[in-house]
């Protein structure tokens, strides 16, 4: 964070918890940044969440509905609530930054968008592109996004697709899936395309 983007980073421990993660430095301001809770990669390829992106002291010990974070060690204190209540907390797909916008996905009871902001703080929120093609009964966005040669991918439950540059959507890989079955995760990793075909969501 530092050496490559400026951005001032500090590790935070806590015994108790037997687990530590990050604080980092933001126009002076500093924010609790925990990227091992925030991707639980024994779910499945591409899953991301936000719950502990970029918190306070007070919303950090409280955030998540599982075990909290408690008695840590910093020199640091977190005491700007900026980002506590920011919409990024209920995405559960990566962000995408591609030509001046930010692209991520969401999901309700019977279809996925992928959205954008050109602000992710003040920007409005944008549909580019919604489908139908979901994951059943299964709580939670399993659309995954990932850039690559310029352009970003995405899952949704049966096909791979890309963003083009003129900002509509491609189908551009559909496996055979078995019965019962659907695209539950998904990368891109060099020149492949990487995704796992699964009856749950909680498979590795």
């Amino acid at each position: 964070m530092d050496k490559k983007l400026g951005i001032s980073c500090e590790l935070v421990s806590s015994d108790k918890m037997n687990h530590a993660w990050n604080i980092i430095e933001i126009g002076g301001k500093w924010y609790h940044v925990d990227v091992t809770w925030d991707d639980p990669t024994w779910d499945c390829i591409g899953r991301t969440v936000h719950t502990y992106f970029l918190l306070s002291d007070d919303q950090i010990k409280v955030a998540g509905t599982g075990d909290k974070h408690e008695a840590w060690v910093t020199t640091r204190t977190a005491d700007s609530d900026l980002y506590d209540d920011a919409f990024w907390a209920d995405i559960s797909s990566a962000f995408c930054y591609y030509q001046g916008e930010w692209y991520y996905a969401q999901k309700n009871s019977s279809s996925m968008t992928l959205n954008k902001r050109s602000e992710l703080l003040t920007g409005e929120e944008e549909t580019v592109y919604t489908s139908t093609d979901i994951w059943g009964g299964w709580q939670g966005c399993f659309t995954y996004l990932s850039q690559a040669n310029g352009q970003i991918y995405l899952n949704t439950g049966t096909a791979i697709h890309r963003l083009n540059a003129d900002g509509t959507v491609a189908k551009v890989y559909e496996p055979q899936i078995p019965e019962n079955q659907k695209i539950f995760g998904f990368t891109v990793r060099g020149k492949n395309l990487c995704y796992a075909l699964q009856d749950t969501p909680n498979l590795t």
